[in-house]
């Protein structure tokens, strides 16, 4: 990695199911805006390192609280109901090595740095370092609001290892849905469970959890294969219905759909590859040449009100599509094939315009997504219906007007330079001709920013 690719900056997007809560991380700053009684509570919570991944974990009270984990090699927990509540005016993007008081759980050094962060539900973590291995941390709550690890763990238990730079990491969300085995359908409820796992070197690794060690498939398309940089699922439930999907984004700028069948994640699943390929798209065939890797790929789905199960599963859904360097979005339908899979609706792909090419992307609600651009706008992308259809409408988000203005003002130069692959996408150089630097960062110290987020002094590649 190049110093050049280190003093690009770090970007991280997470957000709550119901749109009520949004973090935005850009090099070490930790933003997070909350909606409370309809209006806007802007918190900056301050990383203590560069972080490279961030998600919401909700405490057994109530409590929102951020995980985060970057070049520092540690995992932290940040209480947002501890942090000061500033008008955006007053708010300061300084030296990140102050600490305000918010992180009530961090690790212990790890070996690497942390490259990607998950949450499985209200206790456990995954996490990715740089050299490819995947971990879990569990929490255990405690009565007086501290945390702790379950049974004094002293380390992250080890769960998978790839053997290049991890480019994904997807937990799917518990789902307790009647499964077909074989010809005949139970209808007792199974848990389903998958960790997606994808590297530099073209490999999609499907595990069970939480016992990973039992893969479920390698995810093969036809060669040359590329680098997966986007990963969605597609929760679509109804009677009989027994497959799940996930959309798979890579760096080529194509989007795979892959149906899994369910019965492949209990303990009798019998089949010998259970994810078909059922659907492919480049850039080429929807007229956007000029698009980079996928950003990020979002499932949306219309809901009808007091509608049954039945009813639900014919509502328009579809899946946004974000490109590195391009300002359109693509909405790509899923169509109904036949009683149990879907497909993607390539003849009536639609685009809409962003005003800025978008930096990240990331499910908003059930039926929107959430773009940051790199002008620093925040825009909405809703699936709203139209006749008979469904199309995608942008829009701002009234409630999120202050982290909107706070980006545009402060750190707007910091998204439009940053590259979002370069964390894993750099060239491999000799190292006896390779120059030598030095990053506090790599040491698991604190590091310094200008006022304007951009990391200070001299940089590594450690």
């Amino acid at each position: 990695m190049t110093p050049q690719d280190v003093c690009s900056g770090s970007l991280a997007l997470c957000s709550l199911p119901d749109g009520s809560a949004v973090s935005l991380c850009v090099n070490a700053r930790i933003l997070v805006a909350l909606r409370e009684n309809g209006k806007e509570s802007l918190f900056v919570l301050c990383g203590g390192q560069i972080v490279r991944g961030i998600a919401f974990l909700r405490a057994p009270d109530g409590r929102l609280c951020v995980v985060s984990g970057g070049d520092g090699k540690f995992v932290a927990v940040q209480d947002v109901s501890l942090a000061k509540l500033l008008p955006v005016d007053k708010i300061e993007l300084g030296d990140v090595g102050d600490d305000c008081g918010t992180m009530v759980f961090r690790t212990k050094p790890l070996p690497k740095r942390v490259m990607h962060v998950v949450v499985c539900d209200d206790a456990t973590v995954l996490f990715a370092d740089r050299f490819g291995e995947v971990f879990r941390l569990e929490l255990a709550w405690n009565t007086d609001g501290t945390i702790t690890t379950k049974e004094n763990e002293v380390a992250p238990a080890f769960l998978l290892q790839h053997f290049s730079a991890i480019t994904v990491l997807f937990a799917s969300p518990l789902n307790s849905v009647p499964v077909r085995e074989g010809r005949e359908s139970s209808r007792t409820p199974t848990v389903v469970q998958r960790v997606l796992t994808c590297d530099k070197d073209c490999h999609v690794r499907v595990s069970h959890y939480p016992e990973t060690y039992r893969i479920e498939q390698f995810l093969w398309t036809e060669a040359p294969q590329e680098v997966v940089t986007a990963v969605a699922e597609v929760r679509f439930v109804r009677e009989g219905f027994t497959h799940f999907h996930f959309a798979v984004g890579t760096l080529n700028g194509k989007v795979h759909l892959w149906a899994a069948e369910s019965a492949s994640a209990t303990v009798g699943g019998t089949s010998a590859a259970p994810f078909a390929l059922v659907g492919s798209l480049t850039s080429e065939q929807v007229q956007n040449e000029k698009a980079g890797g996928l950003l990020s790929l979002v499932h949306v789905a219309l809901s009808g009100e007091g509608s049954s199960a039945s009813e639900e599963s014919e509502l328009p859904r579809g899946i946004l599509a974000a490109y590195d360097g391009s300002r359109h979005v693509l909405y790509i339908p899923l169509e109904v094939c036949g009683d149990r899979t879907l497909s993607l609706g390539t003849h009536c792909i639609s685009k809409v315009c962003l005003e800025s090419p978008p930096v990240a992307m990331v499910g908003f609600t059930a039926d929107a997504a959430l773009a940051v651009l790199r002008n620093g706008r925040l825009q909405q992308l809703r699936l709203t219906r139209t006749g008979c259809g469904a199309s995608i409408h942008v829009c701002g988000e009234q409630w999120l007007e202050g982290l909107s203005g706070l980006l545009q003002d402060r750190l707007c130069g910091v998204l439009h330079d940053i590259d979002i692959f370069c964390q894993w996408n750099f060239d491999v150089v000799d190292p006896r001709t390779r120059k030598r630097w030095k990053s506090d960062a790599s040491e698991g110290s604190d590091v310094s920013l200008g006022s304007n987020g951009v990391v200070e002094g001299t940089l590594g590649a450690g």
